[in-house]
């Protein structure tokens, strides 16, 4: 619900930046801190930092995905943006999937897949972060 008004005041692009680096803050804290601290360490609370990061991030890329597109095609434009999404987490958890494949134990598999999802998450932050090289509104 805030998004609109964050944007406006910040700008779209700011506002997904900010979105990425939040939700990458929530991935190295759950790699940092590590499933055997328990839940509400290990899960709960990187959890919060994920959620306000993602929520910082649809809105923002859904617009982008769509900018400057023509009133006739803005739903197809838009349409493509969600598309490219699922096919993106669809082709993150294949990549972390592949690197814990044969790995043994529940902790030693959820410890390797988040080292890996803060790997893939510094590669989105660094690429987010170069989009302010270029010109935006």
């Amino acid at each position: 619900m805030l998004i609109p008004r964050l944007t406006a005041r910040f700008s779209n692009t700011s506002v997904l930046i900010s979105g990425v680096v939040v939700d990458t803050l929530g991935f190295v804290l759950r790699n940092v801190i590590g499933i055997n601290s328990g839940y509400w360490w290990g899960v709960a609370f990187p959890m919060i930092f994920l959620g306000m990061g993602q929520g910082l991030i649809i809105g923002p890329a859904t617009v982008a995905g769509v900018a400057g597109t023509s009133d006739e095609i803005a739903g197809a434009a838009s349409g493509v943006v969600n598309t490219f999404q699922q096919i993106g987490g669809a082709v993150g958890l294949a990549f972390i999937s592949a690197m814990v494949n044969g790995l043994n134990g529940a902790d030693v598999i959820i410890d390797q897949a988040q080292f890996w999802m803060v790997v893939l998450a510094i590669i989105v932050t660094v690429a987010a972060i170069n989009i302010l090289r270029g010109k935006h509104e």
